[in-house]
């Protein structure tokens, strides 16, 4: 289909600071008006939005397959983003099959274009089988389509090779995604070092091994001159030294952290609750909250889903043995809209952190419905409240802390280039 409108909608667009009633026209892919029918635009399918709001579609920063063969993981995970409202994911390069080649990169996108309607940008692993040994060909990946660099969850293994790495990248103005995580301190650690995890006896770290990472990251970011993006941040003293050390504006230093942070606590763990294994891990009452008020601050650029869906059988293990992981792209959006409302503030500042300010960030022209962009777009209905349950979920992963909870708003329909590629059954 060619042509399309939406009419009646609530449209919200945080880049060009749209919020309110409109109409949205779209011709071959992309956004062609928004307002009245422009001359000469007839439309082939007219949707009427009301009662729902037309966002862009989320660009998410952090997003994981899982395992299982690439075409399975692409259909059903790419599914899940969808219903999610997600359009565009940045896949981390610690997939299946690690993204430091430009064949591996290559593989991907030609199974993407086959398997899943949502835009994959994929994340170029920074060292080899990301070993933190020999640097991959940053040329080769971004020619390949990789937008960044990154380590994964893999950290370097000391400032020398980090500063050699940021260097490298900046040679080439690739962007690097780092998780910070300080490699001795966090070694074998699955929770969080408070008093849940030492009761329970879990090896655990202090949130000082991400806090510290981040001191030394920014500082080699302002040595290096490269681009730097911080992922998934978790611990208030994180956001206090990155606030204090990027307080004159000078470094290209962005950050986020996933939604899921900024609900859960290290109580979770309570009975080695597997669904609360993650990557980082749940902290403090106190660390949840400074992530809170890091958003309301403007301290944090992005949320992200953090994406990572785990099988079954690796959750039904001790707890130190489970792998971390979360499956969160179809809560995203839902968790997004009551996070806002719990903190007063207005739904396009939140929205903005996952749309506009992510695809700035990884270098993409999504995130926005200006006019000549390209039509991804989901329409959300902020009244519907849903409970989590295994059969609402698309994901071939069902492992959440969310699962049994209700939450409010629900994505309605997705569009990528202007193609309805989900629909809510009692939806559009």
């Amino acid at each position: 289909m060619s042509t399309l409108s939406i009419v009646s909608g609530h449209l919200i667009d945080p880049e060009h600071g749209f919020d309110g009633l409109a109409d949205i026209h779209i011709q071959a892919g992309r956004i062609h008006a928004i307002g009245p029918v422009p001359w000469g635009f007839e439309a082939e399918r007219c949707i009427d939005a009301s009662g729902l709001l037309v966002l862009p579609g989320l660009v998410d920063l952090s997003f994981h397959l899982g395992g299982g063969t690439l075409a399975q993981a692409l259909d059903t995970e790419g599914q899940a983003a969808l219903a999610g409202g997600i359009t565009s994911a940045c896949l981390r390069p610690d997939q299946a099959t690690i993204l430091d080649r430009p064949e591996a990169v290559d593989q991907l996108l030609a199974e993407a274009r086959r398997h899943s309607a949502m835009r994959i940008h994929p994340i170029g692993a920074l060292t080899l089988e990301l070993a933190g040994e020999r640097l991959t060909e940053a040329a080769a990946l971004r020619a390949a389509g990789c937008c960044a660099l990154s380590q994964g969850r893999h950290p370097l293994p000391d400032c020398a090779r980090l500063r050699a790495a940021l260097e490298y990248a900046a040679s080439f103005d690739l962007p690097v995604f780092l998780h910070p995580k300080e490699a001795t301190l966090s070694h074998n650690a699955v929770a969080h070092e408070g008093a849940m995890a030492i009761r329970l006896g879990l090896p655990c770290s202090p949130a000082a091994a991400e806090s510290i990472a981040v001191i030394q990251i920014v500082e080699l970011a302002r040595l290096t001159g490269a681009s730097v993006h911080l992922s998934a941040l978790s611990a208030a003293r994180s956001l206090a030294v990155l606030g204090f050390l990027t307080a004159d504006h000078t470094l290209s230093v962005t950050a986020d952290c996933a939604i899921h942070q900024l609900y859960l606590t290290q109580d979770g763990l309570m009975g080695f609750a597997v669904d609360h294994r993650l990557d980082p891990p749940a902290r403090a009452a106190a660390d949840r909250d400074s992530l809170r008020e890091g958003i309301a601050h403007g301290l944090l650029d992005a949320l992200c889903a953090d994406h990572c869906p785990i099988a079954e059988q690796f959750k039904q293990t001790p707890f130190a043995q489970a792998a971390p992981g979360i499956t969160a792209a179809e809560l995203l959006l839902s968790l997004t809209w009551m996070l806002a409302g719990q903190l007063e503030l207005p739904f396009g500042q939140l929205l903005a952190m996952l749309t506009s300010h992510p695809a700035r960030i990884a270098r993409l022209e999504q995130g926005h419905l200006g006019i000549g962009a390209p039509a991804d777009l989901c329409l959300f209905d902020p009244s519907t409240t849903w409970t989590v349950r295994p059969e609402e979920l698309h994901s071939k992963s069902h492992c959440t802390p969310f699962l049994g909870s209700t939450v409010q708003g629900k994505v309605m329909a997705t569009f990528v280039a202007g193609r309805q590629v989900y629909s809510y059954p009692q939806g559009c």
